[in-house]
């Protein structure tokens, strides 16, 4: 018998940062990625989409921290994906609604049996809650929102009664991003994975 576990290249920025560090704000967020993912995790190659964003605060990596975690967090909070591609290149970038696959039925289609679309409503979040950070002369952090629309299947509407909407809510936090248009964004953003996450097709 033949056991093999594969791991994927983000392992090696999974572990506890040992020498913190703090990269300042106002640095562009592109940079702000490449720049602890090369110096805490030894990243070397990276496929980073451009981006105006800068960061609204330090972002600290401390010992208590993984440099995967920090960088996803300012990737997250710009509502993009950040995972390794098979040549090993760091890619952090917009999610993309481009399709790499098309299933068909009939001759030469790969699609034989009747297709089966579902939700799972036991694990589903209908609302995204997103806590931003603190923008100068403010005492309080930027707070923002999306929910399901009342026609979506998963939405507060069609999970309740008809007196009682039933949301559940995920919440998420960024303190990099400080300007309410940001934090919406990212807030939307969050929302449509989360409810893509609860799609499910067998055929």
């Amino acid at each position: 018998i033949l056991t093999i576990e594969a791991q994927g290249f983000e392992a090696r920025a999974q572990r506890l940062a040992w020498e913190p560090l703090t990269v300042k704000k106002g640095t562009n967020k592109a940079e702000a990625i490449r720049t602890i993912m090369a110096a805490r995790a030894g990243e070397a190659f990276f496929r980073i989409a451009a981006t105006t964003a800068t960061l609204g605060a330090d972002a600290v990596v401390t010992r208590e921290d993984t440099p995967w975690d920090i960088a996803k967090g300012i990737a997250d909070g710009l509502g993009w994906e950040m995972f390794y591609d098979a040549e090993g290149y760091l890619v952090a970038r917009p999610p993309s609604a481009a399709p790499v696959w098309t299933f068909r039925t009939g001759t030469g289609g790969t699609v034989k049996t009747a297709s089966q679309l579902g939700y799972d409503d036991d694990d589903v979040t209908n609302l995204a809650y997103m806590t931003g950070g603190t923008p100068s002369g403010k005492s309080a952090p930027l707070t923002a929102y999306a929910v399901a629309p009342a026609n979506h299947p998963l939405s507060p509407q069609n999970l309740g009664t008809a007196v009682y909407p039933d949301y559940r809510r995920s919440d998420t936090s960024d303190d990099t991003i400080t300007t309410q248009a940001a934090l919406q964004t990212a807030a939307n953003n969050a929302l449509t994975q989360l409810l893509l996450s609860s799609l499910s097709a067998s055929f």
